[in-house]
């Protein structure tokens, strides 16, 4: 193998991430080949970026929070429990910093019988502290769902 052959035919792939992977392939063959034979060359490793840099995160204000929460209330269908779901989910990961799928993974069971601690789903640990209010009575089901 000869290193500026394996840098041109990776070259040839459409996208960066293509031509690393073609590349890295080609490398772990190469070596695999220079420990029988000498003559081949191992071509450089990093000469393709093998991912995109991660984007910036996006912060909310207090008034697009807001906003947010207001517009997932008003989501449709009417009558559903797509709103309340879109807005108590928003909410939870607006005042507690978890990551969607953090959020997504929480179970009722998860919580203490007073209410005051969520655990982490994965380590148990607790991480998300809430203060709830104790409920005057239970909350009665929406009209038309059982």
């Amino acid at each position: 193998m000869v290193a500026h052959t394996a840098l041109a035919w990776a070259t040839l792939a459409p996208s960066e991430a293509q031509r690393h992977c073609r590349l890295q392939t080609l490398v772990r063959f190469a070596r695999f080949m220079a420990a029988e034979d000498s003559r081949h060359e191992i071509p450089p490793a990093r000469v393709f970026r093998g991912s995109r840099p991660r984007p910036t995160p996006y912060i909310f204000t207090d008034d697009e929070s807001q906003q947010l929460l207001v517009a997932a209330r008003h989501l449709g269908p009417p009558g559903a429990l797509r709103p309340q779901t879109y807005s108590t989910l928003f909410g939870l990961l607006a005042v507690t910093g978890m990551r969607v799928a953090e959020a997504l993974a929480l179970h009722f069971e998860g919580l203490r019988e007073d209410g005051t601690a969520i655990p982490d789903p994965i380590t148990q640990v607790d991480y998300v502290h809430v203060s709830l209010p104790a409920p005057a009575e239970p909350p009665s089901p929406p009209v038309g769902r059982r």
